[in-house]
């Protein structure tokens, strides 16, 4: 094993460009691995940093049979009457 080592050794030594641009491939299969990893592994492996990431929505209008993107005043307002039924009901409810 150890004379193999060697003999590897000094045909990469022989050949400096050849030996450049394997070095230089690994170096970029091993950072394309690493960087397709952390993307999966921050988007698919890890939770949402919510407490119930189940409850978490998305907000938008029909507008023409088309949705659109809510502006902030919108939301706020919708969160406004969310939270006015929400007591209702359970003011309705207690009773």
């Amino acid at each position: 094993m150890l004379q193999d080592i060697r003999y590897a050794a000094r045909k990469l030594a022989r050949t400096p460009a050849f030996t450049a641009i394997a070095a230089f491939t690994l170096a970029l299969a091993i950072g394309a691995t690493t960087a397709i990893f952390s993307v999966i592994d921050g988007v698919l492996l890890k939770p949402l940093p919510f407490r119930e990431p189940g409850s978490v929505v998305r907000v938008t209008n029909m507008r023409g049979g088309n949705r659109m993107p809510s502006s902030t005043p919108d939301f706020l307002d919708f969160r406004k009457e969310t939270s006015r039924s929400r007591r209702w009901r359970e003011s309705t409810i207690s009773r």
